[in-house]
């Protein structure tokens, strides 16, 4: 069976988030029934990251990772991973946790909710700081 989306994130010493990400992003998937590829790309971590998405890899079938070494940057980690996805619709998260992958699907939605208007879609979403968010606060004043 085909899957339905690809998302597709890269990684740099991420060994206390990438097992929360993976797991909180397919169990969120399995709950909207969205069928997933899931894209890692470790940027040449020199943590424990490689070793847990190894262990990971085993363990769900949908992920598929590519290791850079050495580390060669944001940019070509993206692009090395897109050249991984075999399906038409994409997300790009990072994996730190920055974003909840549980959000994904509500981008999902949107991006099915949109069929129809027009051949070429995207959907992006945005983080609305808190009121106590210091940093949103600052760059206000």
């Amino acid at each position: 069976m085909a899957s339905d989306l690809t998302i597709v994130t890269t990684c740099l010493n991420e060994e206390d988030n990438i097992e929360s990400f993976i797991f909180r992003a397919v169990e969120a998937a399995r709950k909207n029934s969205v069928d997933i590829d899931l894209v890692v790309v470790d940027d040449g971590s020199t943590d424990e990251t490689a070793e847990k998405l190894k262990d990971l890899e085993v363990i769900y079938s949908m992920l598929k990772v590519v290791t850079n070494s050495p580390n060669k940057g944001i940019v070509e980690s993206w692009r090395v991973a897109l050249a991984e996805v075999n399906t038409d619709l994409i997300c790009l998260i990072d994996s730190d946790l920055q974003n909840a992958p549980e959000d994904i699907y509500e981008l999902y939605g949107a991006y099915q909710g949109s069929k129809g208007l027009d051949e070429k879609r995207f959907v992006q979403g945005y983080r609305v700081p808190e009121k106590t968010d210091l940093r949103a606060y600052i760059s206000k004043g």
